[in-house]
This record gives structure tokens, C-alpha cells and sequence, in this order.
């Protein structure tokens, strides 16, 4: 609850050596990669840190934070870590509800079919829980596999390419074991694939296209000591030792082998390779540095290409380390209503530099505009430029002129900041709404709002904004009474920007 100066814990000033803001970065390497799915206009890629990304051939975009994992399976899907269920669409998304009874989402295979919490597989649509215990799942056209945890690897649905692997073309509406022992599962269209606990690829189902590549309506056996495996008409898989092999189809040169033919045996094409997925017309790769490369229809890998088909490989993206902030846990002397969020605030960066350590002096201008930037960055994913407009004389502090130039802060006149003069509680609550409307201006919520006392001594400009972050669970006040003349410290403001990055992140 927040606390008005006179009533807050008085606070030791501690030396501000204690304190070390500056970020560490982690190696430069594929760990900064959780997952990548690419789309024929672009790719979805997911870091470790739960950012996800969107990279269309020129820029990479942020498009969701506390994202654990992402589908290709007919629609863009997403899970958030909260367990709700998202669909994307390029740099946005809208939430997904699904019903109460089906619970927090772990997996979503397409918007049918989700695994939930509990590692049971849902229809969505039907309502009703399909199987228990499963690790994985995946979809093709019209049918699905599962694997459960025992290693076992279920099929059901459309089986006219043999997709179902159960030796026959008859459609089968009820689970059925294919094979045991399976540590890794894919499918798309009429095909699928299994990797063994032993390494052992297999795949079955049909290919379609001008040269007639296919395989068997049971598991064939294609190769040994492989780790993961993506397939559409085009076949990619990694072995044990970081190799990619693809073979298939090589219509828009997503094999890259300098060609548009197509391979029907597993051909090496590069090595060091973490990570691989493959769309109708593209490949892309995480190799071991964290460097991203890509091949195929150039649409969504690099938009500065003269060639329509990329035929070889060539890099996309260069490793992004992710920051990592310390946390020193020296809160002790903190108001005891802020000692649970100031370490994860300080753990997503909202601690600036510029800040000391009296966390209950009222915070200044120009402090918050370090916080405030500091939230917009882990809004869009990156780090804003330096700004060359500065219309200030009485200031040349590098975050308070971006956040100007970003629309966020304004001056006390056409040519003076003020950086020492402290904000109210109203004034933050502006400034946060317009940090929010510039880093996600079409954010989704639901409005429920809770009436302050006091709504009555709100500035006419500044009613929407607390009334919005009420909303959202950012501004809480006490007792009921929201106290909007009172000046914010250091510690309201770092925490109502932890609380809005939380949330909308």
C-alpha cells in the first residue's frame, strides 16, 4: 500500500557504492534463444528471458513479454507464463479466453487443441479432455499426435496420406499408440515424424510435389542420432553433434544447396546448428554463436536482397545477449509494503543509475525519466537511440532528452526541464499512460474500476490516466484515497513502473 511521506519508514541513507546498476551480459551464444518459428513472411523468435520477438526481413520487433512457448500449427499461437492463451499476428496479439474448466494453458498446438497445466490435452472446442500426462503435441492437416510422458507417441484424425502412421488411410477419431519409446514429435499437412529415445528419425505420411517424393503410411526409419527434426514438404533435422541435414522440397531454394531442385536423401548443409525450423517456402537456423541465418523466399529474412531466392544460407541476425541486472537485496530500510517488488524491479532494470538509495525521498524529474525509458526499452525489446534534439538548457541528461523526444515527458517550458523538481502522484500516473500509449498503443485490457475518495481533487488532466492504472492494479492507494497532490518517492514510482511492465509487458 502506499504511503504518503510523513507516514512512510524513515530511511538510513546508505552509501551508493552498496548499489550496482549496471547490467552484466550474458556470452555471446545460442542460449539467448528459446525458440524460433518461421512463417513465410517472417519469424517468431523467443528468448530466453520470455521475450518474444518478431523479425520481418528488416527489423526485430517485440511483440509479447512472459511468453513460454509459440505454434505454428495452422494459427500463430502463443502461451503466456500466467498460463493464458494468445494469438499473434505479426508484432500483435489478442488474448485467447478459453473455458475455466480447461485451466492454465503449457502448450498450445493450434487453437483446438491445447496441453494444459496439469499436462492434459484438450479440444478446446468440445470441451473435453482428450488425454492425460502429455509432454507434447502436435498437428498436421486435420489430424494430431501426442506423446505422452512414458514415450509413448497417440494419433488420431484425417489419415488420407497415411499422416496417422497405423499403416492404413481410415480416419480415426479415438487416440491410438504408433510407437513407444519416442522422445520428439512433429507434423504438418500429411506428414509427421518421430525421433526415438535412441536418436532414430522416423517419418511417414505423404509429400506432394513435382518429382514425388514420399514415404511410408508406417514409421520409416530416415536416420540415426538426431535431436530435433521440422518439416512442412521440406524435411530439416539436427543430429547430436550440431549438424543440419534437410532434403525435400527445394522450390524456393529453402534447402540451401544453391538450388531449386529438389533432394530425396538427407544432405548436410551446415554445421554448428542449434536450432532449425522450416515454413512451405523457408529455413532458419540458430547456430551455436546465436547467430540467426536463414534461406529460402527471401519475404520475411532479409528484405535488402536482390534475389527473390535465397538459395545458401546467409545470416540474418547477429546474437542478442540478453542484460541481466543485478540484485543487491539492500531494502531493508525500504517502506515495508515495498520490500517484495523492489528486488524484481530492480531485476527488470527500473532501478537507474541516476537513483540513490534513499528510496523514500520524493523522486525527481529527471529520475523518472531514466525509470520511465527503462520501461519503454522492455516494452519494445531494445534500446532507444540517443536523441540529437535537445531543447533544453538547464539539462544534457541523455535519458530525459529521449524521453521528450518519445512524447513521454514535457518540459516547464519551451526551454527549461527543471531535472531537481519532484512529481505528484497525478503527474506520474499522465506520464506512465503515455509511456504505455507509445510502446503498445492498441494494449488490451479490461476497464474495472474501483472509485478513489478523493477522485474529486483530481487535475482534469490527469482523471483517465488513474482511473486507467486503477484499473490495471498499478495505483492503489490507501485507505481508499489516492492522495494526488502528494509527491511520488522514489520507491511509489519505481514500483507503479514495475507493476504497469508486468502487466503489459
Amino acid at each position: 500500500m502506499f504511503k504518503t511521506i510523513a507516514t512512510c519508514t524513515t530511511v538510513a541513507l546508505l552509501v551508493s557504492s552498496l548499489f550496482t546498476y549496471a547490467p552484466s551480459v550474458e556470452a555471446a551464444d545460442a542460449s539467448w534463444v528459446k525458440q524460433v518459428e518461421v512463417f513465410d513472411n517472417g519469424s517468431y523468435i523467443l528468448k530466453s528471458n520470455e521475450d518474444l520477438m518478431f523479425w520481418d526481413g528488416s527489423e526485430l520487433k517485440k511483440v509479447a513479454g512472459h511468453i513460454t512457448s509459440i505454434s505454428e500449427d495452422g494459427e500463430a499461437m502463443a502461451v503466456r507464463e500466467n498460463g493464458n492463451l494468445i494469438e499473434l499476428s505479426r508484432d500483435t496479439y489478442k488474448t485467447i479466453k478459453l473455458s475455466e474448466k480447461i485451466g492454465k494453458v503449457k502448450q498450445v498446438v493450434e487453437i483446438k487443441y491445447v496441453v494444459n497445466q496439469k499436462e492434459e490435452l484438450w479440444d478446446t472446442e468440445k470441451e473435453t479432455k482428450l488425454l492425460d500426462n502429455v509432454s507434447e503435441a502436435v498437428s498436421g492437416d486435420q489430424f494430431v499426435m501426442a506423446l505422452t510422458n512414458d514415450g509413448s507417441l497417440w494419433s488420431w484424425g484425417n489419415d488420407n496420406g497415411g499422416q496417422l502412421g497405423n499403416g492404413s488411410k481410415d480416419n480415426n477419431d479415438t487416440p491410438e499408440i504408433v510407437l513407444q519409446n519416442i522422445s520428439k514429435i512433429a507434423a504438418n499437412g500429411h506428414n509427421a515424424a518421430a525421433i526415438s529415445k535412441s536418436g532414430e528419425l522416423y517419418l511417414w505420411g505423404t509429400i506432394h510435389f513435382d518429382k514425388g517424393l514420399g514415404w511410408d503410411q508406417t514409421p520409416l526409419k530416415v536416420l540415426d542420432n538426431v535431436k530435433d527434426v521440422s518439416l512442412t514438404q521440406t524435411i530439416a533435422a539436427i543430429t547430436n553433434n550440431n549438424e543440419l541435414y534437410m532434403w525435400g522440397n527445394g522450390l524456393y531454394g529453402q534447402l540451401g544447396n544453391d538450388t531449386e531442385e529438389n533432394l530425396e536423401v538427407p544432405t548436410m548443409i551446415m554445421d554448428k546448428v542449434k536450432h532449425v525450423d522450416v515454413s512451405s517456402k523457408a529455413t532458419i537456423a540458430v547456430r551455436e554463436s546465436g547467430e540467426i541465418w536463414g534461406w529460402g523466399y527471401k519475404e520475411g529474412l532479409d528484405a535488402k536482397s536482390s534475389d527473390t531466392y535465397i538459395k545458401t544460407p546467409i545470416k540474418i541476425l547477429n546474437a542478442q545477449p540478453i542484460p541481466v541486472y543485478p540484485v543487491t537485496g539492500n531494502y531493508k530500510m525500504s517502506s515495508s509494503w515495498a520490500q517484495t517488488e523492489l528486488p524484481k524491479a530492480e531485476a527488470r532494470g527500473l532501478l537507474a543509475p541516476v537513483i540513490q538509495l534513499n528510496l523514500n525521498k520524493p523522486i525527481t524529474r529527471e529520475q523518472f525519466s531514466e525509470v520511465v525509458v527503462k520501461y519503454y526499452e522492455a516494452m519494445i525489446g531494445k534500446s532507444v537511440s540517443e536523441q540529437a534534439k535537445n531543447p533544453f538548457l538547464d539539462t544534457k541528461n541523455k535519458q530525459v532528452i529521449k524521453a521528450y523526444n518519445l512524447g513521454i515527458v514535457n518540459g516547464v517550458s519551451s526551454d527549461h526541464f527543471e531535472p531537481s523538481k519532484s512529481i505528484t502522484r497525478e503527474e506520474i500516473t499522465v506520464m506512465l499512460k503515455r509511456a504505455l500509449d507509445k510502446a503498445r498503443p492498441n494494449f488490451e485490457y479490461n476497464y474495472s474500476y474501483k472509485r478513489f475518495e478523493d477522485e474529486s481533487k483530481f487535475a482534469s488532466y490527469a482523471q483517465e490516466p488513474i482511473k486507467y492504472l486503477r484499473s490495471l492494479g498499478v495505483v492503489k492507494g490507501e485507505n481508499n484515497f489516492f492522495n494526488p497532490k502528494a509527491k511520488t518517492t522514489i520507491e511509489e514510482a519505481v514500483i507503479m513502473t514495475y507493476r504497469l511492465l508486468e502487466i503489459t509487458d
